[in-house]
């Protein structure tokens, strides 16, 4: 990944989470508490693609069932440090939903492989995506950062024929 965050809303809205090990999701009952999450990765030059996944590392903080949509970030000018919830890019079109289940850390996939095509057929090489659950919880998903140690920080698999 070339940068990574969360953001979170309400009092914490102007406060970057690019640091952060962790990558959280979570569509909370209270606005104040969600969190969002955002990765960039150079995708490179155009190439014949069989299938892209957009890859994470991560559980949940309790037991349950979380429904975590990735959608297409159009821009790809924000931030690891300098980006928050008050300045957040927009989410574009819903490219996949996962259910992220249990409280053991195991990787995640995200079918990204159209939108990274057509991203690099129009000669853009760098893409971002964001994390959003579609369901209102008292958890949340965390996922490991590009700060985290180890190899499971965010990857952009791309497969080629």
């Amino acid at each position: 990944a070339l940068a990574d965050l969360y953001v979170r809303s309400g009092n914490n809205a102007g406060t970057n989470y690019g640091t952060a090990t962790q990558l959280v999701a979570r569509l909370a009952s209270q606005a104040k508490d969600t969190h969002e999450t955002y990765v960039k990765f150079d995708a490179g030059q155009p190439c014949t693609i069989s299938a892209v996944k957009l890859r994470l590392y991560g559980q949940l903080s309790s037991s349950g069932t979380l429904p975590l949509a990735v959608y297409a970030v159009p821009s790809t000018t924000w931030t690891e440090t300098g980006t928050n919830w008050n300045n957040k890019p927009a989410a574009g079109t819903l490219l996949h939903t996962v259910s992220i289940s249990g409280t053991t850390a195991r990787w995640y996939e995200w079918d990204v492989t159209d939108y990274v095509r057509a991203e690099l057929a129009a000669g853009r090489g760098v893409v971002a995506f964001v994390l959003k659950s579609t369901a209102t919880t008292n958890y949340q998903a965390t996922f490991n950062s590009r700060q985290a140690a180890g190899a499971n920080a965010p990857r952009l698999a791309i497969t080629t024929p």
